[in-house]
Parts: C-alpha cells; sequence; structure tokens
C-alpha cells in the first residue's frame, strides 16, 4: 500500500483505463441480457409463434386446402400448438397496418398485454396502443374503449365474396322471397311478384353486379369497426410509429361489417330501377307490366320506402344472426377456409429448421405456387429486427470493448515495465536480505492485482448502471418492451475479474522473471543501454533531437506499446466522429432525394387520383403538387420474406430524385427498383424477380436497379407502368411560392382540404429523421466521450511514464549543464513523435471500426453508406497531438523540482 500510495499518479491511470474497458463491456452485457429478457417477457406472454407458413389459398378447391393442413399438422407433431388466420395488409386512418383475422380468438401470438369491454370471438378488435397515439395526435380527442375507427381493406377478397354470392340463384331467391313476405300486398300479388322475380333472376343478377361494381369504384372498401381491446401484441415488439404494426379482427364481425355496409347500397330507389328494367324487358307482358307498376306506385310512397328499409334492415339482421350463430352451412365452410397463413408453436424437442425445411419440401413437391414463405422468428419481417438486435447487443459485448481492453493491458504492461526497470536495485536489496523470488513475484503481482481489482470495482458498479440506460434510448424509440430494469451480470463479471487478475499476474511474472535471473550485485548496479556507437565527422547536431531517438530505440518495446495506444484512441476518434458524418451524410441524401419539398401531406383514405392535387393546388401559396402512393406489403423472392413499403412514383416526379443517377434517368418503366437495404435483406440483385401481393392478387416484377437510400428504403414501381396496382394516392409533395411561411400554408391546407389529415413542413421532416438518429447519436457521444478519455489517459501515462523513468538521465543532464529547455525538448519531441506515429497509423483503422461498430448497430428505419470527410481525420489527428502535447508541456515543467542528489545517489 506503501508503493500503491508512492506511485498513485501512474497507478490512476491503470484504475481509470481498466475502469472504462470494465465499464464497457459489463455494461454492455448487462444491457445485452436485460434486453433479451424484456423482449423474451413479451414472447411469453404472447405465446409467440415458432414458425409462420404463408400460402395463396385456393377458395375454389378447399379440399386442397384441407390436405396441405394435414400434412403441417402431422409435420409439427400433436403435441406442437397451430393455428389459422388471414394476414392480409390494410389501413387505419391512412396508416399501413396488417389485419390479423381469424374466425377464433387467438392463443398462438395473443395480446401480452390489453385493456377490453365486451369482446367474444364473434365480436373482437384489439388494436395497437401506437394507432391510438396516432388517432388521438391527429383528431386531437381522447380516444376510450368503444369508439370506432375507420378501417380499410383492398376490396378484391370481398368483391369475391359478393360476386359468389350474387351469382347463387338459390341465395338470391331466398332474400327476395324475404322481402315479399314483408310486403304489405295482397297474397295474389305476392305469388305473381315471386314469379315474375324468379323468372328474371338473371336480370336481378345483372342489376346486383352493377351495384356491386358502383359499390367496389375504388380498390379499397373502409368500415367504421367498434375497438374493444386496446393492445400490446408480440408481433407489434417494433414499435408502430416506425414500422406497420398488427391488429386482431374477428373473421365474423369483419363480414357483418361488410354485409351492413354493402346493404346501404339497397334501397327503394334502386329497387324501382330493377322493376322498371324487368317492365323494359317484357313490353308485353301484362301480367308482369301490371305487378311492376303496382310495385313502382308502391315505392314512390315515402312510407313504403321506409318500410322497405326496414325490411333490409331486418334481412341484414337475419344475415349477421346468421353469421355469429353459425346456423349457414355455406358461410361457416367460407369462414373456416378464410385464411391464408398457418402458426405453429413447436414442441420443444422439435427443431425448428427441419419442420421448416419438411413444409417447404412438401409444397416444392406440389409445384403449384401455393406456398409463399415459411417464416421462423429469425425470418419474419415483424420480428427479425428486435432478434437481430439481441444478436447485435450480444456481438456488441465482443466487439466494441476489444480495443480498449488491448489499449488498458498494453498501459499496464507498460507501467509494470517501468516501475520493475526503475526498482531493479530495490529487487537487488531484497535478494540480498534474503527474500525469495516467489515472495518478490508475490509482491510485485499483488501490487498491480490491488490496482487491477479497483478499476475493475469501478467498472462493474458503473457499467450496468449507464451503458444500459444510453442503449435504452433506442430501444424505447424502436420497441414496446417493458421498462428497463437493473441487470448485473454476476458471472461474467466474476470471469472478467478472474481474467484480468490472472493476466496482470502473468505479466508482471514475465516481465519479472528476467531480474529475478540476475545476480544481487547486477540487479543493484544501475542498468546501461547497450548501444552500438558509430565512428563519424563530430558534426554540430540537435542534442535535444538525438537523445530523443536514442530513448526511442533504447525503449524500444515501450515505445511501440505507446504507438499502439495512440492508435486505438485516434481510431476510436475517427470512428465516432466519422459516424455523424456518415449519418449527415444520409440525411442529406434524403432531403435531396425524396423528402426535400416544402411541405409533406397525407390524405385520407380513398381519395381519387388527381382529387387532392386540384384541392391543395387552390390554396394561396401553393406552386405545385405532386400526388405519390406508399403501401405495404410481403415482398417474396427465393423462399425469402420480408415486410415492406412499396413507392408508387410519376416517372417524371419532380421530387424523387434516385431515379436521376440511372441511364437515361430512370430505371425501366416496366420493371421496378429496390433500396441496397432491402435487396440485401431478400437475398436479391439485379435481374432476380420478386412477388408481392396487389390488391389480393399475387404480382411479380424484375429488378431493375438497385440502389442506397437513408430510410426511404422499400420496392419502387413507376405508376404510370402499373396505374391498375394502386389507383389510391397516399401522399402529396408540394412546392410553395416564394415568401409563403410554411407553417401559415400548412394551416390553411388543413382548415380547407378535405382530403388531407396530415401535413408535415421540411423542418418538421428534419426532426422526424433527427429523432430516429437519437439513439445513435447516444452511441456517437458514448464512443466519443469514452475514445477522448482513452486519449488523455494514455497519452498522460505515456508522458509520466516517460518523465519518470528518465529522472536520473535529467539530473545527469542537469549536472552536465544542459538547460532546461534542452533537456524539457527532448522528453516533447519523444513523446509527439510515438503520437505522431500512432495517430496516424490510427487513420487507417478508423473506416473498419466505424464500419463494425454501425454493422452491429443496424436499425430497420435505417440504411448506412459508410462516409468520413477529410476533415474528421484532421481534426482526430489534432486531438492526439494537442493532448500529448499539452500532457508533455505541464510534466517538462517539473525538470527543475527533481533533486540531482536524490536522482544520482546510489542505494541506500
Amino acid at each position: 500500500f506503501r508503493d500503491i500510495w508512492r506511485n498513485i499518479k501512474q497507478f490512476i491511470s491503470i484504475i481509470f483505463i481498466v475502469s472504462i474497458s470494465c465499464t464497457l463491456y459489463i455494461g454492455l452485457e448487462a444491457n445485452a441480457k436485460g434486453f433479451e429478457n424484456r423482449v423474451n417477457q413479451v414472447f411469453e406472454k404472447g405465446n409467440l409463434s415458432d414458425l409462420w407458413v404463408t400460402i395463396n389459398p385456393n377458395f375454389e378447391n378447399t379440399s386442397e386446402m384441407d390436405d396441405d393442413l394435414k400434412f403441417i399438422e402431422a409435420t409439427a407433431g400433436e403435441n406442437s400448438k397451430i393455428e389459422k388466420r388471414l394476414f392480409i395488409p390494410s389501413s387505419i386512418l391512412n396508416y399501413s397496418v396488417n389485419a390479423l383475422i381469424s374466425d377464433l380468438f387467438p392463443a398462438i401470438n395473443k395480446p401480452c398485454a390489453a385493456s377490453t369491454i365486451n369482446y367474444n370471438d364473434n365480436n373482437f378488435f384489439f388494436v395497437d396502443k401506437t394507432i391510438i397515439t396516432k388517432y388521438e395526435n391527429l383528431t386531437d380527442k381522447n380516444f376510450i374503449l368503444g369508439d370506432s375507427l375507420p378501417v380499410s381493406f383492398q376490396s378484391g377478397i370481398f368483391k369475391g365474396v359478393a360476386t359468389t354470392v350474387i351469382q347463387n340463384d338459390q341465395t338470391i331467391k331466398t332474400i327476395l322471397d324475404t322481402i315479399i313476405d314483408n310486403i304489405n300486398l295482397s297474397s295474389t300479388i305476392k305469388d305473381s311478384l315471386r314469379k315474375i322475380l324468379h323468372d328474371n333472376i338473371d336480370t336481378i343478377q345483372n342489376e346486383l353486379e352493377k351495384i356491386l361494381n358502383a359499390y367496389f369504384k375504388n380498390d379499397v372498401v373502409t368500415f367504421n369497426i367498434k375497438v374493444n381491446g386496446i393492445m400490446e401484441h408480440p408481433e407489434n415488439v417494433e414499435n408502430g410509429e416506425f414500422s406497420s404494426s398488427n391488429y386482431l379482427i374477428s373473421s365474423r364481425l369483419v363480414l357483418n361489417s361488410f354485409i351492413e355496409d354493402f346493404a346501404k347500397e339497397f334501397n327503394a330507389l334502386n329497387l324501382a330501377k330493377l322493376f322498371q328494367n324487368i317492365k323494359n324487358q317484357y313490353p308485353d307482358s301484362v301480367i308482369t307490366n301490371t305487378v311492376c307498376d303496382i310495385v313502382l306506385k308502391l315505392l314512390e310512397d315515402p312510407k313504403n320506402q321506409a318500410a322497405i328499409g326496414l325490411i333490409l334492415d331486418l334481412t341484414v339482421n337475419d344475415a349477421t344472426f346468421a353469421v355469429n350463430h353459425k346456423d349457414n352451412e355455406e358461410i361457416e365452410k367460407f369462414l373456416e377456409h378464410l385464411y391464408n397463413q398457418v402458426v405453429i408453436c413447436l414442441d420443444s424437442n422439435l427443431n425448428q429448421q427441419e419442420i421448416s425445411e419438411k413444409i417447404s419440401a412438401y409444397f416444392k413437391e406440389k409445384n403449384d405456387g401455393s406456398l409463399i414463405a415459411v417464416l421462423n422468428r429469425s425470418t419474419n419481417a415483424s420480428i427479425a429486427g428486435i432478434i437481430n438486435d439481441i444478436t447485435q447487443a450480444n456481438q456488441l459485448t465482443i466487439a466494441f470493448p476489444v480495443i480498449f481492453f488491448i489499449v488498458a493491458l498494453l498501459i499496464i504492461l507498460t507501467t509494470i515495465a517501468q516501475l520493475i526497470l526503475r526498482e531493479k536495485t530495490q529487487i537487488g536489496a531484497m535478494k540480498a536480505l534474503g527474500v525469495k523470488n516467489w515472495q518478490i513475484v508475490f509482491y510485485y503481482s499483488l501490487l498491480m492485482s490491488i490496482v487491477a481489482t479497483i478499476g475493475t470495482i469501478f467498472g462493474c458498479i458503473l457499467g450496468p448502471a449507464i451503458i444500459p440506460l444510453v442503449l435504452n434510448i433506442k430501444y424505447t424509440i424502436l420497441y414496446t418492451i417493458p421498462p428497463i430494469t437493473y441487470t448485473f451480470p454476476w458471472i461474467v463479471s466474476l470471469i472478467v475479474f478472474a481474467i484480468i487478475i490472472i493476466l496482470v499476474s502473468s505479466l508482471t511474472y514475465l516481465l519479472i522473471r528476467k531480474e529475478l535471473k540476475c545476480s544481487t550485485a547486477e540487479s543493484m548496479r544501475a542498468s546501461t543501454p547497450n548501444l552500438k556507437l558509430k565512428n563519424g565527422k563530430n558534426a554540430i547536431k540537435n542534442t535535444s533531437l538525438m537523445m530523443t531517438f536514442r530513448n526511442i530505440r533504447v525503449h524500444l518495446t515501450k515505445s511501440i506499446m505507446a504507438i499502439i495506444g495512440v492508435m486505438g484512441c485516434t481510431a476510436l476518434l475517427i470512428c465516432g466522429m466519422g459516424i455523424d458524418d456518415t449519418i449527415n451524410y444520409g440525411k442529406n441524401l434524403e432531403i435531396q432525394k425524396f423528402s426535400g419539398s416544402d411541405l409533406t401531406i397525407g390524405l385520407n383514405s380513398g381519395v381519387d387520383v388527381g382529387k387532392a392535387k386540384e384541392e391543395i393546388e387552390n390554396i394561396e401559396g401553393v406552386d405545385y403538387a405532386e400526388e405519390y402512393t406508399i403501401s405495404q406489403a410481403t415482398v417474396t423472392s427465393n423462399n425469402v420474406s420480408i415486410n415492406t413499403a412499396i413507392y408508387y412514383v410519376s416517372v417524371n416526379s419532380k421530387f424523387f430524385g434516385y431515379d436521376d443517377e440511372f441511364t437515361n434517368g430512370h430505371w425501366e418503366i416496366d420493371k421496378v427498383a429496390i433500396t441496397q437495404q432491402k435487396a440485401k435483406k431478400l437475398r436479391v440483385k439485379e435481374g432476380d424477380t420478386i412477388s408481392f401481393a396487389v390488391n389480393g392478387i399475387q404480382r411479380k416484377f424484375v429488378i431493375d436497379k438497385i440502389y442506397y437510400a437513408f430510410s426511404s428504403n422499400g420496392v419502387f414501381i413507376y405508376r404510370e407502368a402499373a396505374p391498375e396496382f394502386n389507383k389510391i394516392p397516399t401522399n402529396v409533395w408540394v412546392d410553395l411560392k416564394n415568401d409563403y411561411d410554411p407553417l401559415l400554408v400548412k394551416d390553411e391546407i388543413l382548415s380547407k382540404c378535405k382530403s388531407v389529415y396530415s401535413c408535415m413542413s421540411y423542418q418538421e421532416n428534419m426532426d422526424r429523421i433527427n429523432g430516429y438518429m437519437t439513439s445513435i447519436s447516444q452511441m456517437t457521444n458514448t464512443i466519443k466521450i469514452f475514445a477522448i478519455l482513452l486519449a488523455v489517459v494514455v497519452l498522460i501515462n505515456l508522458a509520466i511514464l516517460n518523465f519518470n523513468e528518465r529522472r536520473r538521465d535529467i539530473a545527469t543532464l542537469r549536472v552536465l549543464g544542459f538547460s532546461r529547455f534542452e533537456i524539457s525538448s527532448s522528453l516533447v519531441y519523444e513523446v509527439m513523435i510515438l503520437t505522431l506515429v500512432g495517430a496516424l497509423l490510427g487513420i487507417g483503422l478508423g473506416m473498419p471500426m466505424e464500419m463494425l461498430v454501425l454493422g452491429i448497430n443496424q436499425v430497420e428505419l435505417i440504411d448506412w453508406k459508410y462516409i468520413i470527410y477529410p476533415i474528421t481525420y484532421v481534426v482526430s489527428l489534432l486531438i492526439s497531438i494537442i493532448t500529448a502535447l499539452i500532457a508533455n508541456l505541464i510534466i517538462s515543467s517539473r525538470v527543475n523540482k527533481i533533486s540531482m542528489s536524490e536522482s544520482l545517489k546510489s542505494v541506500e
């Protein structure tokens, strides 16, 4: 303890650097374990499935679907759990969301936390909390359970169902008979009316198809459905603010909503048109004309029109009753096969990979294109991001602190070497007094172990308290998981402590072993450098500089370790500031290529093409408006599937700029472009084919171009090339005239344009992107702070070691009459040369280190293009050099304080 206190300045640097290393490692380990535990809590409460089997349903041949399901059940085994559901894209308040439609309330992938009222298997509509937050932000209203939300679906599946019903003669006759039985007419007229309608069933079906086509004039149908559950869902673990979330809804509730909404198209006016058409078709039939005239006259009476409305309401009630009470065989058969996805919770004894391969092989052998994908937790788009982050959090514990541990060991090594060199005479004295070698080794090992232990304890205390809080900023933004709790990795901490003690003891033994082999007299004699002298001219030379080169050569091992330490510090500085460069490059690219308009507008569901553009361009201050569409789809290629955005933009877009980089200004019109991030996830290259569902129909496209984008990642299609795919715009880019305030124009648009639900200015877009970057910025700042601290500690320690090591030399030079300036110059030159060499070597490590840190800190929202600007290299070099210079100038000022007699006297 006396020697620790006597060398406290040097030992503080060891304590500090060991603390930094342990803080990072133990903190990252605590973060990884804590984060994984929080995610597993959500997965366990929600009973998350192990496999997702997505198929193209064959509603015309349901027996084949039954055979496929039986094979999946048999392959999964009797102890596994299986559920069916319909997974389709939809939107709520124009936000892209996925509907999980099932006949029973799910037991697999169920809500892990929910507030509910009055729900059952026939009637449940559970939405994610983020959807409610968006609703409240949009409307400035408080949402309560029981309120309704507008849910929009692609119309294809509903049109198919309605067409099937209309084409069924018996179903139409039954509905007509119900209406006739409730009309206040004589039995004779009713019989005649029934016969006329039955005889003209084809005409009626044609009229119904016209009504159907009018109802489905848009690609989207929208129902207002009451919410009876606000939930957190295991498949919504990725925050719905930044990704497409899922909601749960009963298939019978959806069907009833469709029946009720579609029934509004039937009224007295439509019935009058129907009977008028029948009358026109049979002008010579007296009975037909007479009955039709009676009915038409009845329909002119407002009382009868109201009665017709009541009758239609009764018919709808009968239909919904049949749906809810499962007493219609056709409806039950339809709902039983209303699925395109099978979710599986496997028995813990089964291998996921083997089961997945068996299912894939079965469908491959069928070769009918019915299988879309077999996904597990690592490949399912809604789960893969957080699974990947768990992996990255564990990888971060290995990759990131390595450089700090290496530098820590180098500092410990140089400090031990300097201490033993300085105390060689004391070691000789111990040997002369009869102290045994193992006792000398134990003494110095214990000395260094105590110092290392103090640093380890500080690191173990600070790491779990600081690092998880910093990284939790990212997790809070991206994921919906339980709050952070304090996690201490006991086992890892004990292992780290043991490794540090073993390494320190081993290094001490290796360094002292040579000294222990010397005789007592050799140990007590001052060491002299072994230099080969050369004969030459006695030219006048820079004495300080010559002494510097002599010292570097004499203490070559120490010099190399100092260079490596500075190299690591400089590389970390470049890495930290280089991450800022990469982020700024990506943000600027995003603004230039996609988000550079004065205003970016979101539209309500179902707005016709051109309508929003016309409304917005009529607002004062608006120069130009351009519509575009963003939808969500599951894109598949070679059995790899991802959930991603599909962008529909104009080939002559004024705002979309990525295609400026391509030959002829755009990719091939009938093909698609895809961003690098999505191409990498799909494992595709230019020329490959991708497929995804558009309006319920699976489409295939060839990839013409793959390019880099920062945050607007997805698949891009030209609207002009595929106008039938997505006819409804979702967003508008707006340019303003000069001298108009964007915020004032924004308020005008929101108050006067009925098609608009949201509007963001250029600055608000920038703030949004900066918000995404919060977690990365926190990581960057952490790296920079630790790198600067590391640089300061390394360089100050280097200066102190160099000064203490040369105390005897400095005293000798003073006795010989050298000036303070010459002596200080030699000290400064030595450290500055080593610093400059290490800093220059560190330049080459900056980019690989940045790629490592950003690569294991990848997020779904953005993609990286690694950039380091020249100014970053210059600033990093200057920080290292200036820090070294200041430290050495301060230390060198102590030259005059060295006692010549104390430094030069022999051992007592």
